[in-house]
């Protein structure tokens, strides 16, 4: 999902004018060089945290958080 999309999302969400918890999540990142390049990325990726996560809310809940489209 999008920026845009999560934005939209939590504007639709305020509207109901009930409290809304919003949680974020930042993984480490590592350097890399490779072939000339370099750069950083999440290191263990965004995806693997997600799954991580979501199994723990599924296990604790008996479902996905709402608004969830992730297999």
């Amino acid at each position: 999902m999008s920026n845009g999309a999560n934005f939209f999302i939590i504007q639709s969400l305020l509207l109901f004018g009930e409290p809304v918890e919003i949680y974020a999540f930042f993984p480490p990142h590592r350097q890399w060089k490779l072939f000339g390049k370099s750069g950083q990325e999440a290191f263990p990726s965004a995806k693997v945290a997600e799954r991580i996560l979501l199994a723990r809310y599924e296990a604790k809940y008996g479902a996905k958080p709402i608004g969830c489209s992730q297999g």
